[in-house]
């Protein structure tokens, strides 16, 4: 998506990501946690990965002196981009179910780098619902939310089955955060074939190359 400020920021399906060379981008070694990479200047000189995390979080000042474009990769997972209205701030969320279940979506709302009425929140492409299918050591995972038909639905006719919608836990979430702007891309990894998918790579038992991922841009 093109912003009329200095963020732009892209979601990229399969065939896109792998046309980018990601040597020209600072990225992370993402570990499906709720750890904070904070850019610093100092960045500029590393070579990625620049650390074990799962967010990026930047400064306009610190991203403008680095002048290196950031990306997350995803197969499934959330990729999520947090824009403050006043333009100051930005970061990028790789949220599988283990990082939503340890906050990573909600991190810096609840450490202060963001005000959630003055941020706008992007979900990209990822895995959701029907195409989710969970048991219930999952969905003990989210006891908040375990017994709420909205996130976690019993596929009729199973024994402990549930369908998982991770779309709806971040909406559910980021409003009672009262963040400003909430937009969903509906797209599902698995449906959409021009997407990477772990789960429908399992399926059909066409296990994923590593540099088989979607790509989400910061530049």
């Amino acid at each position: 998506m093109k912003l009329a400020t200095s963020w732009n920021f892209k979601f990229l399906d399969l065939k896109e990501s792998q046309n980018i060379n990601k040597d020209e981008y600072l990225y992370l070694d993402q570990v499906h946690s709720s750890r904070v990479h904070y850019l610093s200047n100092e960045d500029k000189f590393k070579e990625s990965p620049l650390a074990s995390a799962d967010i990026f979080a930047v400064e306009k000042k610190t991203f403008k002196n680095i002048n290196k474009p950031l990306l997350i990769k995803t197969a499934d997972c959330l990729p999520i981009v947090m824009l403050d209205k006043k333009q100051e701030k930005a970061a990028l969320v790789h949220a599988g179910w283990r990082g939503l279940a340890r906050g990573a979506h909600r991190v810096l709302i609840d450490q202060g780098f963001f005000l959630a009425r003055e941020l706008s929140c992007y979900v990209g492409p990822s895995l959701n619902g029907k195409y989710f299918e969970v048991a219930e050591d999952l969905r003990q995972q989210f006891p908040k939310y375990k017994d709420n038909g909205l996130i976690f639905k019993i596929i009729t006719g199973s024994k402990g089955k549930f369908y998982f919608y991770p779309w709806k836990l971040v909406e559910l979430e980021f409003r009672e955060l009262n963040v400003a702007q909430i937009n969903i891309s509906n797209t599902s990894t698995y449906a959409n074939k021009a997407y990477a998918s772990y789960r429908r790579s399992c399926h059909q038992r066409r296990p994923l190359d590593k540099e088989q991922r979607n790509f989400t841009i910061l530049f």
